[in-house]
């Protein structure tokens, strides 16, 4: 698998586990659709946050000519995933209308910024 692959993936599996304990330890789930169907909505709504992160990882990456190893890549992914979860959720703490614009945003940050830090800090 190439690094930016990985970086999608490691960014979505923390993604679903953001969700699995979100839902099934503090109860946050749409009570009309139950644990289940709540937990298969934020897995495809986390698959497509992956998607995100892998393409901004990668065009970043290719852009600015950063070489990645796998290993680096996908632990990369899981820690800009959870980076991206805590600042969301500061985010949303002081500023309760934001939006998808700036959730958006805010994952093309962390992506591109984690493909610029790689190559001096892991790996």
């Amino acid at each position: 698998m190439q690094p930016p692959l990985l970086f999608g993936l490691g960014s979505w599996l923390a993604f679903a586990v953001a969700s699995v304990v979100s839902i099934y330890a503090f109860d946050q789930f749409e009570h009309a659709w139950g644990r289940g169907g709540s937990l298969q909505v934020e897995i495809w709504v986390g698959l497509l946050g992956g998607f995100i992160c892998m393409v901004a990882f990668g065009f970043s990456a290719a852009f600015t000519k950063r070489v990645h190893t796998k290993v680096a890549a996908f632990q990369l992914g899981i820690a800009s995933g959870i980076t991206y979860i805590a600042i969301c959720g500061v985010v949303n703490a002081y500023v309760p209308a934001a939006g998808v614009v700036t959730a958006l945003v805010l994952l093309l940050a962390v992506a591109g910024i984690a493909s610029q830090i790689a190559p001096r800090y892991a790996g």
